[in-house]
């Protein structure tokens, strides 16, 4: 076969495939910077309050921060599996709420007790 060569039903141009992207829906960048804002706010309250608790807690939250990096990832990648991540991660959420009565933010805040003098 000579250089260049090519069967009669081939057609002489090749044919071009473009990948069909279609825009990202604007609510995807407010529930994406509502996350963000969520995030920035749990790691600065994270790096404040390591001291009050142990070493197993501080772990604890920042894995819970990581898996939620990791499932904003996936939102943003419109994957099919972020309902099924996040509907895991909101339960368990949930479980910790039920389970302690408070989330480990609540608890890790000072608490404000009021003073027993009585107003003048």
């Amino acid at each position: 076969m000579p250089a260049g060569w090519r069967p009669a039903d081939v057609p002489a141009h090749p044919v071009r495939f473009m990948r069909h992207d279609s825009p990202a829906p604007r609510a995807l960048y407010v529930v994406g910077g509502l996350q963000l804002v969520y995030l920035v706010t749990a790691s600065f309250h994270l790096s404040s309050t390591v001291k009050d608790h142990g070493v197993a807690e501080n772990l604890a939250y920042l894995g819970f921060l990581i898996v939620a990096t990791a499932v904003s990832g996936d939102y943003f990648e419109r994957l099919r599996r972020y309902t099924t991540i996040e509907t895991v991660r909101a339960l368990g959420v949930a479980a910790m709420v039920a389970a302690t009565g408070t989330c480990s933010a609540a608890r890790s805040m000072p608490s404000r007790r009021r003073s027993s003098r009585s107003p003048a």
